[in-house]
This record gives C-alpha cells, structure tokens and sequence, in this order.
C-alpha cells in the first residue's frame, strides 16, 4: 500500500489505483508513514482542537493507526499526563522501529502493534 497526506485528507492506493481517501477521526492529516510488513500506516492528525473556556486549545490523541479502508486501529497520546496537551509533530521509520515526535521535544520508539510508548528521551 502507499499512502500520501494531500488537501488535508489521507490517501490509500494498490497497484490497481486508489483504495480510500479521507480524515482519519474526521481530522485533518498532516503526515503519514506506511507500516513495513503491514498495509496499515501510522498518521499525524492535527492535534488542534476546539478552543476551552479560556482560550487555550483542547488537545486529543492525535497518533493514529489506520487501515486501508480508513478504519482507525489505535490511537496514542503524545503524553497523556500532561496539562499543556502535548501533541505529535512528526513520525520516522527507522529500520522497522517506529518512533514519534512531540511538540514537547521528546523523541518516543511507538510500538506499532498497541500505540504504546515504548520509549521516551528529552532531545532539547
């Protein structure tokens, strides 16, 4: 599968031509990597949300795992304890590890089975 963030929206193609496209959670996509071994993909959705009571923006898990189909596996949170809503900024394969970043600048290894972070490391 190839998978590509155009106009906001997440696009899904085989070699027969386009599978689905359209906002994963009904967000718009910023970026997104094909999973190795899978033909799902890992995409950034915008971790912007409505605006709260005073003016700060509510944040949600904006880490997903998507099908072809469009269908979401997980979702993860770029560090649920946190009272700033950090959010992820971008994602990397490297080799078939899956790590994310946050706006917080922490650099995070995602386990692409469960969302779960497996690791957490301060890069500023």
């Amino acid at each position: 599968m190839r998978y590509w963030v155009e106009s906001e929206d997440l696009w899904a193609a085989n070699a027969a031509g386009v599978v689905w496209h359209g906002r994963p959670d009904g967000r718009p996509a910023i970026s997104a990597v094909a999973l190795p071994g899978t033909d799902d993909a890992v995409v950034i959705l915008s971790g912007q949300g409505l605006r709260m009571s005073l003016g700060e923006r509510k944040r949600w898990p904006n880490l997903v795992r998507v099908r072809p189909d469009g269908t979401v596996v997980w979702r993860t949170s770029a560090d649920p304890s946190s009272t700033e809503g950090d959010a992820w900024t971008s994602i990397d394969l490297r080799g078939d590890a899956l790590y994310g970043f946050t706006w917080s600048c922490h650099s995070c290894q995602i386990d692409p089975e469960s969302g779960a972070v497996l690791s957490k490391v301060f890069t500023k």
